[in-house]
């Protein structure tokens, strides 16, 4: 009996050994290839009477691997309507810039826009739609295909001159709608107390900690968010399919527009068509009898093949991407302050780059981290113009490093504002009592131990902290005040916390323009005067495909190691292991007291 457990351990242990080995084999064999392509220049070519399809089962995102790109060229051909899993990712300045080059381009006939999966942000779509707009008026049509449509996806397709449906699809328009979890009834059965600290009735982050229902003004504005956004999408539909905005809400309200026979008998789609038969309808469009002899190009191809066109230039614009979340110090997936002001050091110090466009998709994070970021956008904007872009978010700290910006292009779906500032500090107190765990503090000074979560926060610490979210809102203030050119008073009546929509932003002067990363990028150009030509670069540097892969490799190597160090000196392995353990346990870390924009 021990020796049959014996050997399934071990037969376990060299599966997964092999298991490693093979995966390291085949994984280093396919970097190689790529590495190898990717040396050769790109195969793309455009075939005269071409489709530009866009497949959006490869979402439209922030921005695009430059090698993802050139490499595109070298992947082999999909059908038409890809039914695979969805791919990586476009950047939508990569996908506004191809629409663009194909309204002039003599061997594109028109664009079919399929794949539909709702994976793509409704900033993006709403880039993308307006790109799609302006390639119509070329004379070139654009048609849409979908086996179902959210909502989102239904405000893209709707552009195209011809919009079809799957049959039996479950596609709904329902309207929008927003839920917030309100956790204090929960939090107080469990013996939590989350203590919020705030400036501004409407900064309604930390809320559903401390409350069990929604405010008034949390209502109110999500309330006027919603209906901003559903606005944005109502006037586009309605331009496009011809029909009146109190028709079409009647039908929402009613739940008339649930299914394809729906959509087809209100006219917002042109018809059910399966996917054989929508490839038909492309034949006829391209006068060919099979849809193998259609030229089709792909969105990720199509750029691969203009760029190839682009002439080199000396002068640079860069687009900075400031996306995700913002804290202090350094780290990856987000914005962490010493890697972000390195980069724009970089940046200012690069006599080459001309213009720099901030494009912004922050919902905020530490106020500390935001400061020292603006300061560093500050010394940049001294010496070459600084255009900021607004895609999903820009809000509270979002809002912070770019509110001083020589001009601000917003998406009419942004959420920006959130002129406020919070702080959120847990306390385990009465849940510590409840388990009959007490703990012990020694301390030097009366409030030694503030934010220490086994105690509730005292009534002058409260004040004081109080005071702190006093001061960083009054900063906020200033900050938007002058970068806004406004009074104080101004920015108060408008701050407060409130999150506004891009639309509504710029009627009250929160931003410039309505428009895109495209427009924002065109400002810069003649803001910098580079008429003469100019070549686009992006920062942070995202991780080529060949990196990304070699780590894996690396990872995987590392866990065969452990497997074979396993087998070959058991000992010294769990000795290893104990060590690790050891270092994990002795590492600090500190609860701070983060104030939150």
């Amino acid at each position: 009996m021990k020796d049959s457990f014996g050997r399934q351990i071990l037969a376990t242990i060299i599966g997964v050994l092999a298991v490693g080995v093979i995966t390291s084999v085949f994984s280093t064999l396919f970097l190689i290839m790529i590495l190898i392509a990717g040396s050769g220049e790109s195969q793309v070519k455009v075939l005269p009477s071409s489709v530009l399809r866009i497949d959006l089962s490869h979402p439209i995102t922030e921005r695009t691997s430059e090698e993802d790109i050139n490499l595109s060229g070298l992947m082999p051909s999909i059908p038409f309507i890809s039914i695979n899993a969805p791919q990586s990712g476009i950047g939508i300045l990569d996908a506004v810039k191809a629409v663009n080059a194909a309204a002039f381009d003599p061997n594109i006939s028109y664009i079919a826009v399929t794949g539909f999966c709702g994976t793509t942000e409704i900033a993006e779509l709403e880039e993308l739609r307006a790109a799609l707009t302006e390639f119509r008026k070329s004379g070139k049509p654009v048609i849409a295909w979908g086996e179902s449509f959210s909502q989102a996806d239904y405000y893209l397709a709707s552009v195209a001159d011809k919009v079809y449906l799957a049959p039996m699809s479950l596609s709904a328009m329902t309207g929008l709608s927003s839920t917030i979890m309100y956790l204090k009834d929960l939090l107080n059965m469990v013996g939590v107390n989350m203590q919020l600290i705030r400036h501004g009735k409407y900064k309604s982050a930390g809320e559903q900690f401390i409350s069990n229902r929604m405010s008034e003004e949390n209502e109110e504005q999500q309330t006027a968010m919603l209906k901003s956004v559903w606005k944005t999408m109502e006037k586009a539909i309605c331009e496009s399919r011809n029909i009146s905005a109190a028709h079409f809400n009647s039908l929402v309200n009613n739940l008339e527009l649930i299914s394809t026979e729906d959509f087809l008998k209100h006219k917002l789609i042109d018809g059910a068509l399966s996917r054989i038969e929508f490839e038909k309808e492309i034949c006829v469009l391209s006068g060919k009898e099979n849809i193998s002899e259609v030229n089709v190009i792909g969105l990720k191809n199509y750029i691969a093949a203009t760029n190839a066109k682009q002439k080199s230039a000396k002068d640079k614009v860069a687009i900075l991407y400031a996306d995700g979340e913002i804290y202090d110090g350094k780290g990856e997936d987000g914005i962490y302050s010493s890697n972000f002001v390195k980069i724009i050091r970089e940046i200012r110090e690069d006599d080459n780059i001309k213009a720099v466009v901030l494009r912004v998709n922050s919902p905020g994070g530490s106020a500390t981290a935001a400061e020292q970021i603006r300061n560093e956008l500050n010394l940049l904007a001294a010496e070459k113009p600084l255009i900021a872009s607004y895609g999903c978010y820009a809000a509270s700290g979002g809002y912070w490093i770019s509110a001083e910006a020589q001009k601000i292009f917003s998406d009419r779906s942004c959420l920006t504002g959130s002129i406020g500032v919070f702080a959120l500090i847990p306390s385990w107190e009465y849940t510590l009592r409840k388990v009959r765990v007490r703990p012990a503090t020694v301390r030097t000074h009366d409030h030694a131990d503030l934010m220490e979560p086994s105690r509730d926060l005292e009534q002058v610490e409260i004040e004081a902290l109080q005071r702190s979210i006093e001061d960083t809102y009054s900063k906020f203030v200033s900050i938007v005040s002058n970068g806004r050119n406004m009074s104080r008073q101004r920015v108060d009546d408008l701050a407060q916390g409130r999150v506004w929509t891009g639309s509504e932003a710029k009627g009250i002067k929160l931003v410039d323009e309505i428009g895109g990363l495209s427009n924002a990028l065109d400002y810069a150009v003649v803001a910098a005067d580079l008429s003469n030509g100019y070549n686009v670069v992006s920062y942070p540097r995202l991780k080529t495909f060949s990196e990304s892969l070699m780590e894996e490799f690396l990872g995987t190597a590392s866990s065969v190691k452990a497997a074979s160090d396993l087998i070959s000196d058991p000992t010294q392995w769990a000795l290893n292991l104990q060590r690790e353990l050891g270092n994990q346990n002795r590492k600090t870390y500190a609860l701070m007291p983060y104030i939150y924009l």
